[in-house]
């Protein structure tokens, strides 16, 4: 394959779930699935190394090296992978942070100078009284039709971010990404800027839930990994390289497990 098919397939990867629609989010995603494959493939090779149930002391000793590699390369590995999805939160983050900043730019530059407080709040109350006469699941579809049809000051209202109608409709507990929806099918053609931030915003909760989605799915195989190296160690071992047990206390998978599961074994964390 030349090089620059290798980098465009690296650079252009496609999550396990599916692609966010976001390239440089899929990319992160990638990179947390592929370092999971990585670090599967490397416990895979050393499984056997844990299946010898060695019969004397030096056998045990190099059982219990192996294990600890592999949960060494375990914890390594998981802290690569949430650093790509920290990565990709973040990205989100920003991505929602810029559509919310273009939406309140975009809503105050199409705000009519003629307005007054008074007027604001006279019509303010009267959408709050029409509203209220609605069953909440018929509220956004009212919305929209007012954005249709409505004068410019009514326009305003039903479109400023951090008016009136922001509060009310968390009030109501109605989903704002149904309310950025509702402006997005009645924008104007030439309400560009609004249409694009409406756009952005009403992407970004699918986005979250992919995110959240890869995340649950890392954290499953993450923890069979595990469970498959301790499922892998022989029945009992002989030592004391625990030191919280005593020196004469036969190690058991249940201890090793207890111990792995817990977060306390300190080999886990590069201590042992």
């Amino acid at each position: 394959m030349p090089i620059f098919e290798e980098i465009h397939e690296v650079m252009n990867q496609t999550p396990v779930l599916g692609s966010t629609g976001d390239p440089s989010l899929d990319l992160y995603i990638s990179s947390a699935e592929q370092t999971y494959l990585k670090t599967q493939e490397e416990i895979r090779q050393r499984l056997p190394l844990l299946k010898r149930h060695p019969s004397d002391l030096v056998g045990q000793l190099d059982t219990e090296s192996v294990f600890k590699e592999c949960m060494q390369l375990i914890n390594s590995g998981k802290d690569q992978a949430d650093r790509f999805m920290a990565a990709a939160d973040g990205q989100i983050r920003q991505a929602k942070n810029r559509a919310q900043q273009a939406f309140a730019t975009a809503s105050l530059e199409l705000k009519s100078e003629n307005i007054t407080a008074e007027a604001l709040s006279l019509r303010c109350h009267s959408l709050e009284m029409l509203f209220d006469s609605l069953p909440t699941n018929k509220i956004l579809a009212r919305i929209e039709q007012e954005l249709r049809t409505a004068d410019a000051l009514t326009k305003f209202i039903l479109r400023e971010p951090a008016g009136w109608l922001s509060y009310y409709l968390e009030s109501r507990k109605i989903d704002k990404t149904l309310w950025y929806a509702a402006i997005k099918n009645s924008c104007q053609l030439w309400e560009t800027a609004l249409l694009a931030a409406c756009d952005a915003l009403v992407a970004i909760p699918a986005k979250e839930e992919r995110v959240a989605e890869a995340r649950k799915s890392l954290t499953n195989v993450w923890t069979d990994l595990t469970n498959s190296v301790l499922a892998a160690l022989p029945s009992k071992m002989s030592g004391n390289s625990l030191d919280d047990l005593p020196d004469d206390h036969i190690i058991t998978v249940a201890d090793l497990r207890k111990y792995a599961t817990s977060g306390a074994l300190r080999i886990a964390k590069g201590q042992w």
